[in-house]
Formats: C-alpha cells, sequence, structure tokens
C-alpha cells in the first residue's frame, strides 16, 4: 500500500512516535501483513521514500467531529473509534500517536480544506485508522 505523508510527519514516522494514519476509505481496501510504502510528496517531482519496514497491522473505522468555538475559545471535538467515544485523555494520546503536539494542531489540522485553502467552522467525517503497531484503541 502506498502512503503519502507531509514531510511534518517524516520524523514523528521514523523515531516511532507516529504510529497510524487516518485517511479516507480507499477504492481497493488493504489487507493486513501488506507492506507499507511511505513517502513524502507522493506522486510528484519532489517525492521522498520514507520507508518500507512496516507492514499493515490493523485497521479501525473512525468518526471525527470538530467544530471550532467562535473566538479563541477553542475546538468541541468528538471521536470514536469502531463505535466507541474515546475520552478526553485517550484524545491527547490520539493525537500524539498521529503525530500532533497538541489537540489543538490536530484539530486545525483537520479543519483546514487544502483544496479551497481556506480555514473551516466545522467536519465530520468517518475514516479509517491504518496501524502499523499492535496498539489499537
Amino acid at each position: 500500500m502506498l502512503l503519502g505523508f507531509k514531510k511534518q510527519f517524516v520524523p514523528k514516522i521514523e523515531n516511532g512516535s507516529k504510529i497510524f494514519t487516518l485517511r479516507d476509505k480507499p477504492k481497493r481496501m488493504p489487507r493486513v501483513g501488506e507492506t507499507l510504502h511511505m513517502y513524502t510528496g507522493l506522486r510528484t517531482k519532489h517525492c521522498q521514500f520514507i520507508t518500507k519496514e512496516h507492514t499493515l497491522k490493523s485497521m479501525q473505522v473512525v468518526r471525527l467531529r470538530i467544530i471550532r468555538i467562535s473566538g479563541d475559545a477553542g475546538f468541541s471535538v468528538t471521536i470514536a473509534v469502531d463505535g466507541r467515544q474515546i475520552s478526553t485523555k485517550e484524545f491527547y494520546d490520539f493525537a500524539k500517536h498521529d503525530g500532533f503536539k497538541s489537540t489543538t494542531e490536530f484539530s486545525e489540522y483537520w479543519l483546514y480544506d487544502t483544496k479551497k485553502k481556506k480555514k473551516l467552522d466545522s467536519i465530520t467525517t468517518n475514516v479509517i485508522m491504518f496501524h502499523w503497531t499492535d496498539f489499537k484503541y
């Protein structure tokens, strides 16, 4: 399975602190045991290989609901993994395991429309969590 990552995640993949990735459901679902070919700049002339030492260990369904609260009040975040809502404490670990420094950074990342290049006020989406370690929520 080919996986493209932004450059900000490369050190965290390499040092083992990023242990999963969240993606839209692919057209062809990969199989557990498949090699994960990780790159940055995938399908561009700036493509750089990260690693292929990982295999897909498991997948989980994640429902994200993030709402920007007006002013500087922050975010309202609800995350359910395989139908179980994670706690606030688990959200801090979740963001860290996904390669973010904070829950705010995680929320800002998901509330940015890269195609339209603008901030969103909210997002509700279902994604697949691809694990390359034995860790699961």
